[in-house]
């Protein structure tokens, strides 16, 4: 009966600690849900109890109003009444925070927040600690620690400068919260910390007992000045950006040579003659006509008007007309035509005819590619510029930039 009556006390006593917490001057001026709240709660007189219990380090240990009214009897800096939480002393925003607060590396694995709140106790208060957690769950072996007074917080600085536990003359991207880095969202480092449960300025008295183990006492810890720490994060992160910068640009540089090679090679593929004669048989056709060509045009026309007719060689004077088809049913139905007798060429003959094709287009891809040189050799001429003398018959004269 006894022990669970000390039980109940113990939960009852963690209860109000942490709404103790969430009411403090240092989470108010930093919680800005619990902040809100209690700046839309100051008109209304409080805010209501049921707030709390939605909180997890709460409503794990607690589920009813009457008990939250219960845990806050013993409390100097809460009260309860009608269902409604109010502060005895009014909020007082810290504007100090980071001269109050330090950064501390070699946090070991299995720190709590209660933990490092006492190891750094006897330097003074600890009114805030921040034990950031990797994305995994683990401790990520920094925390921030905020005392009461900037008095507290140098002297933690001036203990470790004197031990060599100040960090000095590091290489910013040594820094643990650094190369934990897991995201922007996480670079204050307090962003990640679980809801803490330490109190406002509290006697010794006032704090739960727990044994410290040598252990914790053994531990060595490395620590920064929070206002150092941002000039050390500050340069780790100009840094970083100028590197960004100058990859970018390396990587745009080395994306258009690419893109330069890529085009030069469709170009030459695009006026690189083709070697191989690759056609379709039956499809040209040897018209020989009852009398000379003396209109060509008419010629084509005609022809042309027939349908699947893609290409004719008609020449002035001559007596036979070429006609190369879509297909070899369309070749077969010109055998017989009004203009004369057609035949479909075989063998040796159409071949020769292809060939005749061949030619022509690497000829006329010779004289493309020669004309693309000539434009290219005219973009790369020299800038010229008109210059005028001062006597009275000006001449034009043709000069280099370098006199205007």
């Amino acid at each position: 009966m006894a022990e669970n009556i000390e039980h109940n006390e113990r939960i009852l006593r963690k209860v109000r600690k942490q709404i103790e917490f969430y009411l403090s001057d240092a989470n108010l001026s930093k919680d800005r849900v619990t902040c809100c709240t209690y700046s839309e709660a100051i008109s209304s007189g409080g805010i209501p109890a049921d707030f709390f219990l939605k909180c997890n380090r709460v409503k794990e240990r607690i589920t009813t109003i009457a008990e939250i009214e219960e845990a806050l009897k013993t409390s100097k800096y809460l009260q309860f009444a009608d269902g409604k939480v109010f502060r005895k002393f009014p909020f007082q925003p810290r504007t100090n925070q980071d001269r109050c607060t330090i950064y501390v590396e070699n946090i070991p694995s299995y720190a709590t927040q209660e933990k490092v709140r006492k190891w750094f106790r006897p330097y003074g208060k600890v009114v805030y600690v921040s034990l950031p957690k990797s994305k995994a769950g683990t401790i990520k072996g920094y925390a921030f620690v905020e005392f009461n007074t900037e008095e507290e917080a140098e002297r933690c600085k001036a203990s470790h400068q004197e031990s060599g536990m100040y960090i000095e003359n590091r290489d910013p991207a040594e820094l643990l919260s650094v190369k934990t880095f897991e995201g922007f969202e996480d670079h204050e480092g307090e962003t990640e910390t679980a809801e803490p449960e330490n109190q406002p300025c509290e006697s010794a008295e006032e704090v739960h007992s727990e044994e410290v183990t040598k252990e914790d006492v053994a531990t060595q810890f490395r620590i920064l000045s929070r206002n150092d720490w941002k000039k050390e994060r500050n340069k780790y992160l100009n840094n970083w950006r100028k590197e960004g910068k100058a990859r970018r640009q390396e990587i745009w540089r080395q994306q258009m040579k690419i893109n330069r090679r890529r085009k030069i090679a469709e170009e030459e593929k695009a006026l690189q003659p083709k070697t191989e004669l690759n056609f379709q048989s039956g499809l040209i056709v040897k018209i020989s006509l009852k009398e000379e060509i003396h209109d060509p045009k008419s010629i084509k026309d005609q022809l042309k008007a027939i349908g699947g007719i893609k290409y004719v060689e008609a020449m002035q004077g001559a007596v036979e007309a070429i006609v190369r088809t879509e297909s070899p049913d369309v070749a077969s139905s010109l055998v017989k035509n009004p203009l004369g007798k057609g035949e479909v060429l075989t063998g040796a003959e159409e071949l020769e005819y292809w060939s005749k094709i061949l030619s022509g287009r690497e000829a006329k891809l010779s004289a493309s590619k020669e004309v693309n040189k000539i434009k290219v050799k005219k973009k790369k001429k020299k800038a010229q510029h008109i210059r005028f003398d001062d006597d009275e018959n000006a001449k034009l004269e043709i000069g280099t930039p370098d006199v205007v």
